[in-house]
Parts: structure tokens; C-alpha cells; sequence
């Protein structure tokens, strides 16, 4: 009775894995597409479910093209396309073998930018996860290591254009590829920071002032020695006198500028953002990316932004609407899962939120232009010996960093 109840709950604990769960809706799909053959063979071809018996050297009457275990994985082609259309036929076989495989992907605009604009293509690893449940699929992504473009994937776009030239994309085979697994290669397409509003297309997007642009064109001359040397490098977001702010975002315009900024990051290779709650208009509410201004909308985007990047920094500049101490938990996910560091305004000290830690919050903020607020250690410590009683070690935030 024991070792049943034991099974029992190992069935039960392997039912929650991913892949069972594919296996158990592909295999009732291959039940319900009797006399559908094609439709039927698809499925079991791109998932390799239901688990079938092998035919037999007997039984296999491809002559050893097809193998045994696995099955046809390709229909051939018509006799009628190897007389007319030979040349191609053959070409294509070829670069499904090759280690190598380049495609030309067209992105086309809905509305003409009415100004000349960069555009940034790069591979999104994270959205895959994103994808695969939005369609009920366990695709693989193809590693962005593995993956190129022509131009380095820097396109530019003129005033009149409504689609992008032909980008080409290059594949790279890797080590331990599977050739009946099927890849997915998430692409975004992001412009080259403000949070901008465009009053045409009514959303928000990331805007670079001439001086941040310049950093990021010439990015692996300024920026990734930095990185190299140990230095994180972060973009900061604030508004720019426009509808659009960090702490005034819908929970759809979250979601889509947090993406956005994901691209960004990993287009360039940052390390993560930071918000700064100023420098924005109010906002015009019957516009489904925009909400009210508070607290919560800014505790959103943060969510968001490590949900789209959880290997990238967010940070906060203590500041409008944005506050460590008044960051809410979002979906059950507290600020200090969400939220890596705070920053005061000059002379100020930082409170930790809900699950946040002084490690996180840092002792001093100051502003080199102008000369701003106390460079030295001690006067660190001071403010947080008064803004929290604890001079320990661990209560001093010490960090090299650069901010865009």
C-alpha cells in the first residue's frame, strides 16, 4: 500500500513538468486527428509526441533514408519541382544541412517615422520563455551567441521609409543541436534616454539626448572598456517635459515599455536602468498606455523591467513618485526581489522597502557637474548612522557605476 501511494505521488509530481504536459495534449491530438494524416505527422514531427514504436528493418521501406526510430521528418518534393525547379530544390536542401544558414527578415512599419531614424536589431533571448507560453510550446531559442547580422544589425531608416532594407540574419549551428528540436530566434527592433511620448502613435518609447547617442554609437571605444574593467554601466530613464513618465504607465504600457527596454539593454550591452521620477506632464488618461501618477504605477514598471531582464539591474532614484520605502508588492513579488538599489537625492538618505536590505539602498548621491553633495566615505556613513542607527560595515552601500 505504501509503495502505491509512493507512485502515486511521483505520478502526480511528474504531471506538473512542462514537457509531460506537452506529451499528454499532443498525444490526445494525435487521437483526434484520426484520417487527418498531414495535420497529425506535424505535430508528431515538431514535438516528437506521442512516443511511437520504431518500424522495423523490415518494415523500413526508405532504404535507409529515413531513419527507423525517429521517423520522416520531410515530405518530398514533387517530381514536377525537381524537373522545373531543380536548381533550387537543391540549394535549399543544402542550407538546411549546412552549419552555416543566412535569411533576409523585412520589418515594415505601420505609420512613416516622418524623420530619419537608427534602428537597432537583436536577438531577445528572454521573450522566448514569453512566446512559448503565450502558444502552449516548448521551443527552444537558438543562442544569441550563435546568431548575426549584416551591419552588426544597425539599419537606418529615412523619412519616407515604411519598411526596414532587408536584414540578414545568420545562423550559426552549436554544439549539442538537436536536429529534430525546433529553434526559435526571438528578434526586436529598437530606435536609438528618454521616456518620449509620440503624440502620432500614441505610446512611449526610449528617446537618446545627442550626448547619450554618441556614447552608444561608439559604445565597444567608451563603454564596454568600463565594463571590462568592473564598472557597471546603467541607461537612466526620466521624462522629458512630454504625456510620458516612469510612474504614470498603464500595466499594458509596463509590460510593452519594459520589453523595450530589455532590447535596449541587451542591444548595447548595459547592465540595467535606473528611474528618475521627473521632467513629465500630466497625463491624458483615455489613452490605455498611460494611468494616474502614483506609487504603484512606479512599482509596476520596476516589476516589469526585472521580469523582462532578471540578469539586469533596476534601480531607483529616490525622487516625484518613486520612493524605496513606498514601493508596493507587485503579483505577490516583493520590492526586494525586484528592485536591486535605491538612491537618494543630494544629502538625503534611503529607507529600505518590504524585503529590501541597507545593502541595497545607497549612503550618498552625488552630482559631479555641478559638485553636489558629500564625496567622502565618512560623510556615507554619516547618513546612514542618521537616517537608520546601524554604522556596520554591511550598512554601507559602495558601488562603481556609471549612469547614462
Amino acid at each position: 500500500m505504501e509503495s502505491s501511494q509512493k507512485a502515486v505521488e511521483k505520478r502526480r509530481e511528474s504531471e506538473g513538468k512542462a514537457g509531460e504536459k506537452q506529451e499528454r495534449i499532443i498525444t490526445q491530438k494525435w487521437i483526434a486527428n484520426w484520417m487527418l494524416g498531414n495535420e497529425a505527422w506535424s505535430g508528431y514531427r515538431r514535438t516528437g509526441y506521442p512516443r511511437l514504436m520504431p518500424a522495423t528493418a523490415t518494415g523500413n521501406k526508405s532504404g535507409g533514408i529515413v531513419d527507423s526510430s525517429r521517423g520522416a521528418r520531410r515530405m518530398p518534393y514533387p517530381t514536377e519541382e525537381n524537373a522545373t525547379n531543380y536548381g533550387n530544390v537543391q540549394r535549399t536542401a543544402e542550407e538546411m544541412r549546412n552549419d552555416d544558414y543566412t535569411t533576409n527578415v523585412t520589418f515594415k512599419l505601420s505609420t512613416r517615422p516622418k524623420k530619419g531614424v537608427d534602428i537597432q536589431v537583436a536577438v531577445d533571448e528572454a521573450y522566448a520563455q514569453t512566446y512559448n507560453t503565450l502558444h502552449e510550446i516548448d521551443f527552444e531559442v537558438f543562442p544569441a551567441a550563435n546568431v548575426s547580422f549584416n551591419n552588426g544589425g544597425t539599419y537606418v531608416l529615412a523619412p519616407d521609409d515604411q519598411k526596414l532594407p532587408d536584414i540578414k540574419v545568420m545562423l550559426k549551428a552549436f554544439d549539442g543541436m538537436q536536429e529534430d528540436q525546433t529553434y526559435i530566434v526571438p528578434l526586436t527592433v529598437t530606435r536609438a534616454a528618454n521616456i518620449n511620448w509620440d503624440a502620432e502613435r500614441k505610446r512611449v518609447y526610449v528617446y537618446n539626448n545627442p550626448n547619450v547617442q554618441f556614447l552608444l554609437d561608439n559604445n565597444e571605444e567608451y563603454l564596454q572598456p568600463l565594463r571590462k574593467a568592473g564598472m557597471k554601466v546603467i541607461v537612466s530613464i526620466l521624462g522629458n517635459h512630454d504625456e510620458a513618465g516612469v510612474a504614470q504607465l498603464s500595466d499594458m504600457g509596463c509590460r510593452e515599455f519594459a520589453r523595450e527596454l530589455a532590447a535596449y539593454c541587451n542591444a548595447y550591452n548595459l547592465d540595467g536602468v535606473a528611474f528618475d521620477d521627473e521632467y513629465s506632464n500630466s497625463p491624458d488618461l483615455s489613452n490605455p498606455w498611460l494611468a494616474q501618477k502614483s506609487t504603484y504605477a512606479a512599482s509596476r514598471l520596476a516589476y516589469e523591467c526585472k521580469k523582462a531582464m532578471p540578469d539586469k539591474i533596476v534601480s531607483l532614484y529616490n525622487y516625484g513618485s518613486i520612493y524605496s520605502q513606498k514601493l508596493q508588492v507587485i503579483d505577490g513579488i516583493t520590492p526586494g526581489e525586484y528592485c536591486d538599489y535605491a538612491v537618494g537625492d543630494y544629502n538625503r538618505s534611503v529607507s529600505p522597502g518590504i524585503g529590501m536590505t541597507l545593502k541595497q539602498c545607497g549612503g550618498m548621491s552625488i552630482e559631479l557637474n555641478l559638485g553636489r553633495g558629500d564625496f567622502t566615505e565618512s560623510g556615507a556613513c554619516q547618513k546612514k548612522e542618521q537616517g537608520y542607527g546601524d554604522s556596520s560595515p554591511s550598512a554601507v552601500f559602495s558601488s562603481a557605476g556609471i549612469f547614462l
